[in-house]
């Protein structure tokens, strides 16, 4: 394939630059880390192992570990103002450093629950994620309920706030599939996500935390959110 002919994704322009390296992407985002001493962490390492055994790796950017997490509840993204994804109320020019404060303020109005418990599914394409569910009717109505209270709190309904599926972000595409890629990625889906569902186990959340990034490497909260070059520079 010449180079006229790539068919880049949308994660190139936006979360990743051609070439695979970083783009900044800044916002803010309320996540449970997966600490690296964790069996989930330890599993997201293997399936990535795995994955860059495959003649399709080059087309992903596989996420440095560090950056393991799983989004409890999406807030907003400096690149990406759209009023469906937006709070109500707030103008959509406000600047990054004043949406920060908006949900510094707003967040801890939501009490924080200790945990959630979370089993596998299997995988997801569009990249690589680990499917994540509640583990139990409980978890089911805490993360859920948390959600709630956090859309009320920070005034941000989505769409699709009903259909949100909860994950952990591996890899992102970059680059289109041909047909018989298609078939390696989903044959690899099939055979990692069914040893995933038995292996998994249980993943321990701990606290979800109100966290600011500049890109999908990083994650920080706010006693952090000085060292992010887009804030330092705003």
């Amino acid at each position: 394939m010449s180079q006229n002919e790539i068919r880049y994704t949308p994660a190139v322009g936006s979360k990743f630059n051609p070439d695979g390296s970083i783009h900044t992407f800044a916002g803010n985002t309320v996540i449970c880390y997966t600490p690296p001493d964790s069996h989930a962490y330890q599993q997201g390492e293997w399936v990535q192992d795995e994955f860059r055994k495959l003649p399709i790796a080059h087309k992903y950017a596989l996420m440095p570990p560090s950056s393991f997490h799983m989004t409890v509840f999406e807030l907003i993204n400096h690149s990406f103002r759209n009023p469906v994804k937006w709070p109500q109320g707030v103008a959509l020019d406000t600047p990054l450093e004043a949406m920060d404060q908006y949900f510094i303020e707003r967040v801890p109005q939501v009490e924080t629950p200790e945990n959630f418990r979370m089993r596998c599914t299997g995988l997801r394409g569009g990249g690589i994620l680990i499917k994540l569910a509640p583990a139990d009717d409980e978890t089911e109505q805490r993360i859920w309920a948390y959600r709630r209270a956090l859309a009320a709190a920070t005034q941000l309904h989505t769409p699709d706030f009903d259909q949100y599926g909860f994950h952990m972000t591996l890899a992102y595409r970059l680059i289109e599939l041909e047909p018989d890629e298609e078939q390696i990625e989903r044959e690899f889906f099939e055979r990692v996500g069914a040893q995933l569902r038995e292996t998994w186990g249980i993943f321990d959340t701990g606290k979800p935390h109100l966290t600011f990034f500049d890109d999908m490497y990083r994650f920080v909260t706010v006693d952090e959110r000085h060292t992010l070059k887009t804030r330092a520079e705003g």
